[in-house]
């Protein structure tokens, strides 16, 4: 096993960095180990190029990972999150891996529910009455007995912001998440990978990370 320290182009990762989990990686002799500001990313030549992959903690809450591609083939290959699985071996429920179009779902819900509790808020502002939010998870319901339409202002600004925050977290999901491309021949493509939060009592789980039949080992740790 080769073990470099090099300056790797992190603007994927940027974005998603946390503290939450951290999945270290666990070469194999064929792989090698290349650091950027003390991260790892674990690399591997492959017959038709190479896979580099690196944990960044986590997106929306989630496991994440920068998976990018090297095609040396000679030949045109689609890569996207189909391409990808990932398995806790202490976990018996599937581990998901997200689509871009699931993480923007779950982005927006999250902004739809906190545009809908600063909304209500603003509606408690002017009245004597009870305001309700409601979305897929349940509902909420507060009451005043005052009006203040201070708070009332405030709160049209806070949904203001919430959705153009929103806004601009699905346009960059787009630029960065890894979506179904084709890779032409002597090109390379990545992006960021979120799967589904690890459901195991003890720490640090194993966890493989398959990427174009490759296999990658993991011990994460939260």
């Amino acid at each position: 096993m080769r073990t470099l320290i090099i300056a790797a182009s992190m603007a994927l990762a940027s974005p998603a960095m946390a503290a939450d989990y951290n999945a270290k990686p666990l070469p194999t002799a064929a792989d090698s180990l290349t650091y950027y500001k003390g991260v790892p990313t674990i690399e591997r030549t492959t017959a038709f190029g190479s896979i580099r992959v690196t944990s960044i903690g986590e997106e929306t809450g989630k496991p994440a990972f920068v998976v990018e591609i090297l095609n040396t083939s000679g030949e045109m290959v689609n890569f996207g999150t189909e391409n990808i699985s990932a398995v806790f071996a202490t976990q018996k429920k599937p581990t998901i891996v997200y689509s871009a179009a699931d993480i923007q779902r779950m982005v927006e819900s999250k902004a739809a529910w906190a545009a809908a509790l600063a909304g209500m808020a603003g509606a408690l502002a002017t009245n004597t009455s009870t305001a309700t939010a409601c979305g897929y998870g349940g509902c909420y319901r507060a009451s005043i007995t005052t009006p203040n339409y201070y708070a009332q202002a405030n709160a049209s600004r806070q949904v203001n912001a919430i959705y153009a925050n929103s806004a601009d977290r699905v346009d960059e999901l787009k630029n960065n998440y890894l979506q179904t491309t084709t890779v032409e021949p002597n090109a390379s493509y990545g992006g960021r990978v979120a799967i589904s939060k690890p459901k195991v009592k003890k720490w640090p789980a194993p966890m493989t990370l398959t990427v174009l039949g490759e296999v990658f080992s993991f011990e994460v740790t939260k």
